[in-house]
């Protein structure tokens, strides 16, 4: 018994030219029952993983590892996962180094992202470890080498990049101009809804929660700090790190979440429509607000975000605000969310020498 594996989008959408051809046009990819093995083919394992490791995955995740993995088919001819070797990943560098995107070269950053969703992939096909206890079988997929051991998942050099500048977060005018703006706002709950999207809007900016995992945060998860104020206990499987998370609650965003919950309600900020449509409906409201379009397109909800640890770490240092936003370590936060108004208050104040040759011209 098979199952028919979807064609996906056209090679050529309402958008222009796709970045990957589409496989099974004439007759459609199928997926093996059962586990895989290493005589599927690669465009199987991804829809064996679509289907399992990624099924509750945000779907602008799943659509960028689609992209890296048909672009991956495309380059090394759909091949089993026996025969994947160091030259199909090659060629797959290669291809993505080569394409062109409306006209214009795949920036080396894409390049960078594809490549690091395409070794996720393999990693899944490799051998378990301690370090990849997510792969998808003990011994791996890609066969046996000369000795009779497991093959590792081919690795595939990036692109270097340069240290990127953190994008300046929303600042306190800005986000009280948002918050004006909130009363456009027609969804989730009618006349109800601008408040719902301040209280939102006012979460994120005292407690920097990523915006997906924040839609799905229920009251179980908060609990009574002794000093008084919460703690919300986030689980891994509901945010970007896999591990479980610990941020602090201020009284203001407790205040803002207590103010539109209604009786029995689980959640904190029900949504009951998918993350695109919210992605919609805050955009219409970053529009009203009359904030300039260069500053919210890319920043939106994670503006919130970068600006809490900017904030943060003026006050109390890289480290304090690592821990507010649950990255694994400090490097994170100082290169991606920290802006570099950070060393402006210290750099004004601090101490200049003085000039001999002017000291002598006083006398």
């Amino acid at each position: 018994m098979s199952t028919s594996l979807p064609k996906g989008p056209p090679a050529n959408g309402p958008d222009g030219p796709r970045l990957y051809v589409v496989f099974g046009e004439d007759e459609p990819t199928t997926v093996p029952a059962g586990e895989p093995t290493n005589s599927w083919h690669w465009l199987e394992f991804w829809e064996y993983l679509r289907r399992t490791r990624f099924r509750s995955a945000e779907p602008t995740y799943v659509q960028l590892l689609d992209i890296a993995a048909r672009l991956f088919a495309e380059a090394a001819g759909n091949p089993r996962l026996g025969s994947i070797n160091q030259a199909s990943t090659e060629a797959f560098r290669d291809l993505v180094a080569k394409r062109t995107w409306r006209d214009r070269p795949v920036g080396r950053r894409t390049q960078y992202r594809l490549i690091r969703d395409l070794q996720i992939l393999l990693d899944l096909a490799a051998p378990k470890t301690r370090d990849r206890p997510r792969a998808v079988r003990d011994e791996g997929l890609f066969g046996t080498n000369g000795l009779g051991m497991p093959r590792e998942a081919p690795w595939i050099e990036r692109p270097k990049l340069g240290k990127p500048q953190a994008k300046k977060g929303w600042t306190v005018d800005e986000t009280a101009r948002i918050l004006e703006a909130c009363k456009v706002a027609r969804q989730p709950c009618g006349d109800r809804s601008p408040a719902w999207w301040r209280a939102l809007f006012v979460w994120g900016w005292n407690v920097g929660t990523r915006i997906g995992a924040t839609l799905k945060l229920n009251w179980e998860m908060l609990e009574a700090d002794e000093d008084g104020g919460w703690l919300v206990k986030i689980p891994g499987d509901i945010q970007k790190t896999d591990e479980p998370t610990i941020a602090y609650v201020n009284h203001a965003a407790y205040e803002a979440a207590i103010s539109i919950r209604e009786t029995d309600e689980v959640r904190l900020f029900p949504w009951p429509f998918t993350l695109q449509v919210w992605h919609v409906h805050r955009k219409h409201i970053m529009k009203a607000s009359g904030i300039p379009e260069s500053r919210y397109h890319g920043n939106g909800y994670h503006g919130f975000r970068r600006s809490l640890a900017t904030r943060i770490s003026k006050m109390a240092g890289t480290e304090a605000a690592q821990h507010q936003l649950g990255h694994s370590d400090a490097a994170t936060t100082a290169r991606h969310y920290e802006h570099i108004e950070v060393v402006k208050a210290p750099l004004e104040r601090m101490a200049q020498p003085t000039d001999p040759l002017e000291q002598k011209r006083l006398f």
